[in-house]
């Protein structure tokens, strides 16, 4: 698919005699007001893609207009969205559809909804300036408007802070793409994390758990120092996806809890940490239960991050095109971690702060 949104492309609302267009690279919606109780949108847009609009801050609560060409008509309908979901098909389209027509690779459609909410999923489209949203994505094989609809990508989307119905002569508008945004603090979310657990985290466990003999008091300091750049790296990470979904959409998915599950597990982690430091006890005869849980919760934690950082690819693919290498590099990565970890154990087996072994 041709994206309508681009790293080159920034969205351009330009005001002509109380009318907005927004145009993208390969659509645009034109709104106008047709009298006092009517809104007028004239969508146009590739044959290749659907093209929404609506109002709202994010998908997370929008009311938009999709319409897409397939068989040489264009199909319009009005649904509510609720976030990472399929928009749901309103059961009451308090939409008319005007003209439309498909032409070579383009189709343009004109139709009209009420400016008032006359239902509860529907938002009223007021003078002064309300949040919109903006889509595009790959065209369904269906003339059906209730059908389902492929999801748009990372980039095919905005969000726009805009008067519709606009006093005085023309004056064009630049519109920041946060689709943009979204998308580089995804992928910096996700490097923070890989660094964090399928990098610091498993060389941190080995420091601990294999090289005290040999590192001496430097274990610590070293195990110390690594665990504050992981817990640095997660909760930046965690900031930056919590921030990426503010300015585009809700996720809620396993991903996200499992995040949550680990963000607070690694704060744990870390107080636990500086509990035992404190409590230590170079005389003592076994291990006692704090270090144990602090062995414990450290394994089990950066193992389900690992797990979640699988499932961050995932979801990240669902909305927009991952090479199929991603994977394949994280797999074989956690495999030469894997094997380094049992190699070093055969090597160097477990060694622990007892009296008369390691003071």
């Amino acid at each position: 698919m041709h994206l309508t949104l681009t790293i080159a492309i920034c969205l351009l609302a330009s005001v002509v005699q109380g009318a907005v267009t927004i145009t993208g690279s390969t659509s645009s919606v034109r709104v106008s007001a047709v009298n006092s109780s009517y809104a007028q949108l004239d969508i146009q847009g590739l044959t290749s893609e659907w093209v929404a609009f609506g109002i709202g801050s994010s998908m997370s609560s929008g009311d938009i207009i999709v319409a897409w060409a397939s068989g040489g008509t264009v199909v319009v309908s009005r649904r509510s969205s609720t976030g990472r979901f399929l928009p749901a098909y309103l059961a009451t389209q308090n939409l008319q559809v005007v003209t439309s027509s498909v032409s070579g690779t383009n189709f343009i459609v004109t139709v009209q909804r009420p400016l008032a909410s006359l239902q509860a999923q529907e938002k009223t489209l007021v003078n002064g300036t309300q949040s919109y949203i903006y889509a595009t994505g790959n065209t369904p094989a269906t003339t059906t408007a209730s059908a389902s609809i492929p999801q748009h990508s990372v980039t095919g989307r905005n969000v726009l802070q805009i008067d519709l119905f606009p006093d005085g002569s023309a004056i064009p508008v630049s519109v920041d793409n946060s689709s943009l945004d979204y998308d580089a603090l995804i992928k910096a979310h996700g490097c923070l994390m890989f660094i964090a657990w399928a990098v610091w985290c498993p060389l941190m466990i080995v420091i601990a758990r294999n090289f005290k003999p040999f590192l001496g008091i430097w274990w610590f300091r070293l195990h110390s120092i690594i665990a504050i750049v992981v817990v640095i790296f997660v909760f930046a990470a965690f900031a930056l996806g919590h921030y990426a979904n503010t300015v585009s959409t809700s996720a809620k998915s396993a991903h996200a809890v499992i995040g949550i599950i680990v963000l607070v597990a690694c704060g744990l982690q870390f107080i636990l940490g500086v509990m035992i430091n404190a409590l230590f006890n170079p005389q003592r005869s076994k291990i006692p239960w704090h270090d144990i849980l602090h062995h414990w919760l450290g394994r089990l934690t950066c193992l389900l991050a690992l797990v979640n950082i699988w499932l961050g690819l995932v979801l990240y693919s669902n909305s927009s095109s991952l090479n199929v290498g991603f994977y394949i590099a994280y797999g074989i990565w956690l495999g030469l971690v894997v094997l380094a970890i049992i190699l070093i154990q055969v090597k160097h087996p477990v060694a622990h702060h007892l009296e008369g072994k390691i003071g």
